[in-house]
Formats: C-alpha cells, structure tokens, sequence
C-alpha cells in the first residue's frame, strides 16, 4: 500500500478508517474519511488481531454497509431482487458477505499463505452487468484486455463490477469456470491496487458464486506492473462443501490495475477448478496476455 489516504481499520473495527501517510497507520480512526481532515505526522501502526477472524475489510465511502443484493447468474443467488436466470450450483446463500482471509500483512509474500477466517464485510451493491462478448479475439473491459480463451460468451455477472466481458466453460451440471475483465468504482471505495484486489476477492468468495462456501486460502500476493501501470496479483483457493468429491472448489486469479482513469480501476477476474490442469494452464495464458488500454 504506497499511496497516503482513509483505509478500512486494519485492526478489524467495522465502519472505521485509519489514515496511511505513505509508510505507517495513524492513531486517529474514523468513520467519515470525507469529511476528516489527514492527522499530522504519522502514528505507530495498529495492533494485528490475532487469529483467523481478524481482517481490515470494510471498504466503504461514508457510510456504506450493505449486504449483497442482485442474482449472480452464474452460481446464482437465490431470493434476490434482480431479474438474471439462476443456475443451479449450489443451495440458498446467507444475504451477509464474509471477509475469509486471515490477519493482514504489511508486504504480503507468495509463500506465506493466508487462511481463512470469518469477519463479516459489506461489499458494494450497484447494477452490475456482463453484456459485452470478445471483439477480435480479446475480452475488453475497464480499460483492461485479455486474450479470450473461445468459452462460451458472456453470464458472468458481479454487482460491484461494471463494463464487463466475460465467458464462461462448463465443468460440470453444477460448476463452472470463469474469465472475465471489467471495472471496479473509485466510488464504491475500490481505489489503489492492493486494497482493491483483497476486497474484489474477499466479496467474490462469499458471494453468492460460491454459496457452498467452507474457506479460503491465499497462495499469490503481489504488487506487479503491467504495461508501465501499477497492479497487484491475488490468488487463492476457495473451498466449497457442497459439490461432492470431486469438486473441492476453485483457484480463483484477481488483477486490479490503476489504469489511470480517476473513475474506476480495471479488474481481471478467473476461476479453475482445484486440481483441473488443463483450466488452470489456459486461465493462466488469458491472465498473462493483460494489455491496458
């Protein structure tokens, strides 16, 4: 986390923002990061909770806390209020989102996984959408391009991402995978790279994608660089109890990259079942063909 401003309190206080001037937290909290003028001079920063229910999610502009609400199509939620065909993954999801990863570092490492947890978090209710299919072989959304791997186009829908394309391979009745580009709102609190990552992967894996949902595990976390922008890499295992044996879940790829659009930051997004190579190897060949622009 490089650029100074108001983050959700990495101590885990729901609704409260913590100022980072660049090298360290604040003392001073708040829940009105708009109207709260930077503290002077850095603080110590905050002790860590420990155990796995700690985690500094709640992303919020003003007051922001929402659950969830709108059909995600593609393992659909039940009960919603947005008209999308559900499908037929798993049973109906709690309307509250959950935070699953473990207490928060400072400088994440690949090698130091993070285990999950369960602090409730509010993500951004919005309109979403996913009408946009592949244009000359690419899948093109919030300034952001992949190469599009000839899934079938388009069902895939969040209600926090906009400008989406995305397509879809079938895994089973029940399962699917996913590739998707979009964007994310600076409004809807998705602002520097690395915060913006761990909230896009924090409200997917509770959502009501995954309403089997059991845990998470992140096995990438790293700040990248992708046509001379700043980016950050996350990868986890998201774990699932409900779709027998031989689905444990899915490893699941998030790209946030600050595009320079003060509006909105682009977000690639992908899933692979755990333990499907073949997915996984053309996931990864769509997710290291990001362009911007």
């Amino acid at each position: 986390m490089s650029q100074p401003g108001w983050y959700p309190d990495p101590s885990g206080q729901p609704g409260q923002f913590r100022f980072w001037d660049g090298a360290q937290w604040s003392q001073q909290t708040t829940a009105n990061p708009a109207q709260t003028p930077p503290p002077r001079g850095g603080q110590a920063p905050p002790p860590r909770r420990s155990g796995g229910a700690g985690r500094w999610v709640l992303l919020v502009v003003g007051v922001l806390v929402v659950a969830l609400v709108g059909f995600l199509v593609v393992r659909g939620l039940g009960g919603r209020t947005t008209t999308i065909a559900e499908d037929t993954n798993s049973s109906t999801p709690t309307v509250s989102q959950w935070d699953e990863t473990s207490t928060p570092t400072q400088t994440p490492s690949p090698t130091n996984p993070e285990s999950s947890g369960g602090v409730e978090v509010a993500c951004p209710e919005g309109g979403g959408d996913s009408g946009k299919s592949a244009q000359n072989g690419r899948l093109t959304g919030g300034s952001i391009s992949v190469v599009s791997l000839g899934w079938e186009s388009g069902g895939f829908s969040l209600p926090w991402m906009y400008d989406t394309s995305s397509e879809l391979k079938q895994i089973t009745s029940r399962w699917v995978s996913v590739n998707a580009v979009g964007a994310l709102r600076v409004a809807d609190g998705f602002e520097a790279p690395e915060p913006a990552a761990r909230v896009m992967m924090s409200c997917f894996a509770s959502s009501g994608y995954y309403r089997g949902f059991t845990g998470r595990t992140d096995v990438v976390s790293e700040a990248i660089t992708i046509d001379g922008h700043q980016a950050y890499h996350l990868r986890s295992e998201i774990f699932v109890g409900d779709q027998g044996p031989d689905i444990k879940g899915d490893v699941v790829d998030v790209v946030v990259v600050d595009t320079g659009n003060p509006e909105s930051v682009g977000v690639y997004v992908n899933s692979a079942t755990i333990g499907d190579s073949a997915t996984q190897a053309e996931v990864d060949r769509s997710m290291a063909s990001i362009k911007v622009g």
